[in-house]
């Protein structure tokens, strides 16, 4: 709904805008508002921006593969597809003991 709202509907995702998403979604307003109003909630969101631009991410979508930044912004499929293929080969996956075995 946030996606949407921004992206295509153009909202700026104020406080406004955020207490009508949780009410059309049916999650408890009063909830959402005491979330929106805890000043510990706004800092570990900050912080956790911050980390993100600290890591290199300036736009939306940004992808990791294998733990390294493959590509961010909007792409073309076909480049999209090259650079995962790409990425996948430069930075072959790492045996974590965790695949699952078909």
């Amino acid at each position: 709904m946030c996606f949407q709202a921004y992206f295509t509907e153009g909202l700026q995702l104020n406080r406004e805008d955020l207490l009508q998403i949780a009410s059309d979604l049916m999650l408890d307003v009063g909830q959402v508002k005491a979330y929106l109003d805890d000043p510990n909630n706004h800092q570990k969101v900050t912080e956790q921006a911050e980390s993100w631009r600290k890591q290199g991410v300036r736009a939306v979508p940004f992808f990791y593969m294998n733990g390294k930044a493959a590509c961010s912004g909007v792409q073309d499929t076909k480049d999209f597809v090259q650079t995962i293929l790409k990425v996948a080969e430069r930075f072959p996956e790492e045996d974590t003991g965790n695949e699952v075995k078909a």
